[in-house]
């Protein structure tokens, strides 16, 4: 006892130090315990997920070719614009004793903005309050944010366009989140909200219809070059600078701009014929795009990716589970809205029978997703969300091996310090775990229209 204390006169300062280098060797094993590849629960691991690349003028000068005078002219613009959203936001926050706190996000926002109510509702004071507060959100570039409940409540000076607390003083890609953006539903939703209301009231439509102008530019600014939409703009970096297909964002922004272009939705009509022109061309070039970019695999058309490179046009990965893959969901409505088109011509056509073949080959017969598994469903067929860009042999006998189904998981749950991992199966993790629907049944429908579209149009 004797000895122990002259070897510690000062137990506590011995202690901490211990606690200290316990926690030291903690964090080192932590550290070394995230391995390259999967670490842990690795049933069916197949590759690492890799992260997207943005759009940059070096990437322009290197790859985008007969387009990069274009890219380079977007890119640019794109700056400019961020940095008047920026400007706008700073010179707001001047003198401010206390920035206003973000609105609270919520992703059944597009809710909140009905677009089949009676002419009643429009010419209400509810929806009109509710225009007056989409106004007020609007960003100087013309576009919104998305998850953004409406609920008749003004913006506030220096108020966050987005649910995030946003920094305009700063560069950083955290500081500036879905500022103006296609995602989940946005800006296309108001779009649309606003010229419902303009149409029914009797005051304030010269602003409304002024919004909706601006909003129209941001949708014709927005679009690349090459003819897709970014998921977000101005461009943000990382995999928001991809074409996006996902949530049905680039083909929401078709689908609006060629009602506008030929005047068949009368929400619209107030619009310049200047401006109609502008909309129709850039819808017709979006549909162009889809048609160039439909995946081949083998020299057989299949369908779409959910992102797509700004420069290449090559699926490309998203979030850390979203990998680079064919998806069955958003292409199922692409080959749909191809199907509405009229006196399609042989591209066209070829598209769509391309989609309806794949369809037909990776259907999974009378099962539906339902709380993270398969259940029996008689007449109800299944597609998985993601197919892999490598294998697609339709000819096969059996669907699992016609195409390959993939699955993605964050890194952090199995030991790994990859971007992302890809699996083959959900053995390895909680299938609800991402709140991502891994299957469905979207292209059902639309496989039954194709059988009364083929019998009018014939395969080219």
């Amino acid at each position: 006892m004797e000895t122990n204390m002259k070897r510690n006169k000062h137990p506590v300062a011995s202690l901490m130090r211990r606690s200290l280098l316990v926690s030291a060797v903690f964090a080192a094993v932590s550290a070394h315990a995230a391995v390259s590849g999967c670490g842990t629960s690795c049933t069916d691991y197949l590759r690492p997920n890799v992260e997207a690349v943005p759009l940059t003028q070096a990437r322009i000068d290197a790859s985008a070719g007969s387009l990069a005078k274009d890219f380079t002219t977007y890119l640019a613009a794109s700056k400019k614009a961020m940095d008047a959203d920026k400007a706008t936001l700073r010179s707001e926050r001047q003198g401010l004793s206390s920035v206003p706190k973000s609105r609270a996000s919520d992703k059944s926002s597009p809710d909140t903005m009905p677009l089949s109510e009676s002419s009643s509702y429009y010419a209400g004071s509810k929806a009109l309050g509710i225009a007056k507060e989409i106004i007020s959100f609007q960003t100087p570039a013309g576009g919104w944010a998305k998850n953004m409940p409406r609920t008749g409540a003004l913006r506030l000076k220096g108020q966050s366009f987005s649910t995030y607390t946003v920094n305009p003083a700063t560069t950083a890609y955290e500081d500036w989140l879905w500022v103006g953006t296609l995602d989940n539903s946005a800006t296309w939703t108001e779009l649309r909200y606003l010229a419902k209301v303009q149409g029914a009231q009797s005051s304030d439509r010269a602003a409304i219809q002024a919004s909706i102008v601006k909003g129209v530019n941001y949708l014709l600014n927005a679009q690349y070059p090459s003819g897709g939409w970014p998921q977000v703009y101005p461009l943000a970096g990382k995999y928001h600078d991809a074409v996006t297909i996902n949530d049905d964002a680039m083909l929401s922004a078709i689908k609006l701009l060629r009602e506008i272009g030929l005047n068949s939705n009368k929400d619209f009509s107030f619009l310049d014929a200047s401006l109609r022109s502008k909309a129709a061309a850039a819808a017709d070039k979006g549909v162009n795009w889809l048609l160039t970019n439909q995946v081949s695999i083998n020299g057989k058309l299949t369908v779409w990716g959910q992102q797509h490179d700004a420069l290449t046009q090559k699926p490309t990965p998203a979030r850390t589970w979203e990998m680079a893959a064919l998806t069955a969901q958003e292409s199922a409505k692409i080959m749909s809205f191809l199907m509405a088109l009229p006196s399609p011509d042989a591209r066209t056509r070829a598209a769509v029978y391309g989609a309806a073949d794949f369809f037909k080959a990776t259907q999974i017969n009378n099962k539906k997703w339902s709380s993270g598994k398969f259940i029996d469903a008689s007449g109800t067929n299944s597609w998985a969300r993601f197919y892999d860009l490598a294998f697609y042999t339709p000819t096969d006998a059996t669907v699992s091996k016609r195409a390959r189904a993939l699955f993605g998981d964050k890194p952090e749950l199995h030991g790994s310090n990859e971007y992302g991992l890809v699996f083959t199966s959900l053995a390895a993790f909680p299938a609800e775990s991402l709140g991502y629907a891994w299957y469905g049944s979207t292209a059902q429908s639309v496989l039954t229209r194709f059988s009364d579209w083929s019998a009018k149009n014939a395969r080219p």
